[in-house]
């Protein structure tokens, strides 16, 4: 995986549980690039932990709810520790895996099958 341009979890003062579960002490931005930065930070932060408690209610771990939806487990836990960024396709509810294709959901195996050629 390249490095990314920015960490958020880099945005977080001291030992701070980016995605997690206690209270954030964000940095204070000295810039408008770093004051966009630490904006995409939160929103991911916000975003990691609820998909830590639903991943908990629904699956009973994080691990379940990625196999349970054709995800990385290692790409969910960096997105979900701040170590790499999100992408919007990261952010979307997807459906349990396809049994085509155990790492490919429904619908995208869906859109890649719609104009397939018939064999």
């Amino acid at each position: 995986m390249s490095d990314p341009r920015f960490r958020p979890r880099n945005y977080v003062q001291g030992s701070g549980a980016f995605g997690g579960y206690g209270e954030v002490d964000w940095i204070v931005p000295r810039s408008d690039d770093e004051a966009d930065r630490l904006s995409a930070a939160q929103m991911q932060d916000r975003l990691a932990r609820q998909i830590r408690r639903s991943a908990a209610a629904q699956y009973g771990s994080v691990r379940a709810y990625a196999d349970n939806h054709g995800l990385s487990y290692d790409r969910l836990t960096k997105l979900l520790r701040g170590e790499t960024l999100m992408r919007l396709e990261d952010s979307r509810p997807s459906r349990p895996s396809s049994r085509r294709n155990p790492g490919m959901t429904t619908k995208r195996h869906e859109q890649m099958t719609k104009f397939a050629p018939v064999s």
